[in-house]
C-alpha cells in the first residue's frame, strides 16, 4: 500500500540519506542528529497524511459531483426551516 505520492519519493530518499549520513558519522552530535531525524519523520508523516486525504478526496469526487448539489439544497432547507421556526 502506498501512502506517499510517487512524486515525493526522490525528495524523501534524498532527505533520508542526509539524516542517515548524520546518524552514521564518526563525530555525530547525537542530540542534534536525533532532533533532525525526528523532524524528518514528523514532516514526512504530515505530508503522507495530506497525500492520503487528497487520494480519498479524488476517490469520492465523482460522488460529490453527482450528489453534492442535492445534498446542499437539502441541508439549506433544513437550516432555513429551523431559522424560520425561531
Amino acid at each position: 500500500m502506498r501512502v506517499q505520492a510517487p512524486k515525493r519519493d526522490a525528495q524523501t530518499k534524498q532527505d533520508y540519506s542526509v539524516i542517515e549520513a548524520l546518524m552514521t558519522a564518526s563525530d555525530v552530535d547525537h542530540p542534534s542528529a536525533f532532533s533532525k531525524a525526528l523532524e524528518f519523520l514528523l514532516t514526512s508523516l504530515n505530508v503522507m497524511r495530506i497525500d492520503a486525504a487528497n487520494a480519498r478526496l479524488r476517490l469520492i469526487a465523482p460522488v460529490i459531483r453527482k450528489h453534492g448539489i442535492e445534498y446542499e439544497r437539502g441541508k439549506f432547507q433544513v437550516v432555513s426551516l429551523r431559522e424560520m421556526l425561531y
